[in-house]
This record gives C-alpha cells, sequence and structure tokens, in this order.
C-alpha cells in the first residue's frame, strides 16, 4: 500500500523548518533545527499538547529522546537551555487523536488508552514498561560512570589491576549497576589477575529509575615486559659491524612478577634505512653459524631467546632491526655494516 507524504518547506530550506503530513492522517509533524525555535513561536501547532522527539547525538552514537507535553514550545524551550544532545526537534500533534490514561482502581496495571481516529473508542492499550515517579518524569539525563584512577592502557603479564568504578544520578537515582570483564561478572574494588594476553574489555553499564542508560568501556592490553637488546647489540644505535659476520640479536622477557616467559613467538624483520654508517662504536663479534628464517629461538640456559642474523647479504650502511612479539608489541633497533 503506498502512502503520500507531504513535505512543506516554510523557509524555502531542505534543512530549515519543515511541516510533514502523511495522507488520510489528522496529524503533522513540525520539524525544528535546533536554534530555530523562536521562529516558530507564534505558530499554533506548537502551541498545543502531544508527543514530540529530539534527535541527536549521545556518547557518539545517533539517539532519540521522546517525551510529551501540554505546550510543545515551552517544553522545547525548557530542553534548548538545559538539554545539550540533540539537533532536531519533531512535535507530533494531531486534531482527532486523543490519549487517555486510566488510573481507576489503580492497581499496578497502569493502562494507555490511544484513540487515533477521534472516534471515542481506544484502537490500541498500552501497557507501560516503567511506572515512574514525578520526580522520576522530567530525568532524561543519564548517569555519569567513571572509572577511578583509570588502569594503565598496557598491564605486564599477570599482573594484578585493580579496578574502582562508580555511577552516580543527580535526579532520579541509580537503578540497575553492574560491570563485566571479558564478559565476566566483576565489582567495584576486585583485583584480578591478568593471565591472557592481548585486549580485555572493562564494560559498566547503569541505568537509573527512569530508564536512563549509560554504559562505558575501558580496554587495556596484557603484553610482556621486554628486557631490551642485549650485547653485542647496542640498544641506542652506536654500534658498527662487520659485513659477513653473524650478528647475535638476544632479549629477555618477563611477566609482572619477574618470572622467565619460555614460550613467546618472536621474530625478526631486517630493512634498510640509510646508505651511510651512523654508528660509532665498532663491535667485536665470535664466529657463530647463521640461523635461516627469521624466528628466534628461547635459550633456556641463559633463559633468552636468540636469533642469529647472518650480514653477508646486508650492503654497507644502516640497517633497522625490528622485534614483532606475540603479545603485538614491536622494538626497534640501528645497527651499521662496514667492510
Amino acid at each position: 500500500m503506498q502512502q503520500v507524504i507531504t513535505v512543506v518547506l516554510l523557509d524555502d530550506d531542505p534543512s530549515g523548518i519543515k511541516i510533514v503530513e502523511l495522507a488520510n492522517w489528522p496529524g503533522k509533524a513540525l520539524v525544528i533545527p535546533r536554534g530555530r525555535l523562536k521562529d516558530v513561536k507564534d505558530r499554533e501547532e506548537v502551541r498545543r499538547p502531544g508527543i514530540y522527539f529530539l534527535f541527536g547525538e549521545y556518547d557518539e552514537q545517533s539517539s532519540v529522546y521522546i517525551g510529551q507535553s501540554e505546550n510543545f514550545f515551552e517544553r522545547l524551550v525548557s530542553h534548548e537551555a538545559n538539554k545539550e544532545k540533540w539537533n532536531v526537534a519533531v512535535p507530533l500533534e494531531s486534531s482527532e487523536s486523543s490519549v487517555e490514561l486510566n488510573f481507576s482502581g489503580f492497581d499496578g496495571n497502569l493502562e494507555l488508552k490511544y484513540d487515533g481516529n477521534g472516534d471515542g473508542f481506544p484502537d490500541e492499550t498500552i501497557q507501560p514498561t516503567a511506572i515512574l515517579l514525578e520526580s522520576q518524569v522530567e530525568d532524561y539525563v543519564p548517569p555519569v560512570i567513571e572509572i577511578s584512577p583509570v588502569p594503565p592502557t598496557e598491564v605486564a603479564l599477570n599482573s594484578a589491576v585493580t579496578f574502582n568504578f562508580f555511577a552516580t544520578d543527580n535526579d532520579s537515582g541509580i537503578a540497575v549497576f553492574n560491570a563485566t570483564l571479558d564478559g565476566n561478572n566483576i565489582n567495584q574494588g576486585d583485583s584480578v589477575v591478568v593471565s591472557k594476553l592481548g585486549d580485555h574489555v572493562l564494560r559498566i553499564e547503569a541505568i537509573d529509575k527512569a530508564g536512563n542508560p549509560t554504559v562505558k568501556q575501558f580496554i587495556f592490553k596484557a603484553i610482556y615486559n621486554f628486557g631490551g637488546f642485549m650485547p653485542p647489540i647496542k640498544p641506542d644505535g652506536s654500534g658498527v659491524y662487520k659485513q659477513g659476520s653473524t650478528i647475535p640479536v638476544k632479549f629477555q622477557l618477563r611477566d609482572a612478577n619477574g618470572a622467565f616467559i619460555t614460550n613467546a613467538v618472536a621474530n625478526l624483520f631486517v630493512a634498510k634505512a640509510s646508505s651511510g654508517i651512523e654508528g660509532t662504536q665498532v663491535v667485536a663479534l665470535s664466529t657463530s653459524k647463521a640461523d635461516a628464517g627469521n624466528q628466534f629461538r628461547y635459550d633456556a640456559i641463559a633463559n633468552q631467546y636468540i636469533f642469529n642474523l647472518g650480514t653477508s647479504a646486508m650492503t654497507v650502511g644502516t640497517w633497522q632491526l625490528q622485534i614483532k612479539l606475540g603479545d603485538g608489541k614491536f622494538y626497534f633497533v640501528d645497527i651499521s655494516i662496514k667492510k
């Protein structure tokens, strides 16, 4: 079934004030961009009762607030002064529609009866999802969630991390407050040992007694403690090495408790940075066989990862060594190759 929608541009601007009407429906919608309320204050439509929508963004997501008022204009003026996150207001009014709240013999089953065609008979009975106290009706501001102190965005593997968070709502108060860490329930003040590498998600949800929700997420990563490049590599990039020699590239990994990590995956990548020799210190090397491939092996006696880098194919100049670890981290150092 096709429907005809009529849009009237009151100021010949598609992004300005508009009246929208649907064929065979006695109502109309008035679309009002924020900052243009003064331009409709004398229109009869905005002085009537009915429901309205405020469209905008909240927490970087599109959102809509739905309200009702005996006088659209007075309510929207209040929202313009006090409610920040909206861009467009859309009051809906109908000369033939009516809404009846039935409180007779109230026993907790409050009903909303809607007469859409004005014939005096309800077309729909709506059971509310929430019954609000008078103090809650004007509460359209969601709770505020805070994490304090904020944990670091990176923690060493097997760290004990304490999570402190709380929610406040100055209007109707908090009705629902819960949190999860990687999908598992967590309470305020809990200390958790982070025993898995990679990203972890703390998700906190709060809903006030008027039904306004807030969700806050904090993402942090568990990584290895990288002990730095070990000799004969010069961590400051000053090392100069003879072309054709074999350079042992070595490092150690530990967890938050100082225990050696023995099963990490680590790879070495080499790229030429320049043809000039940036290093200043010639490093003497012992003779050893170069390793194939690019994966480090673990030396359990020295508690270190090692890769014997052959330099025969490396031309004179400055080269960057890059270690990529299984926790997603990269570590760099420059070396210089001379004849």
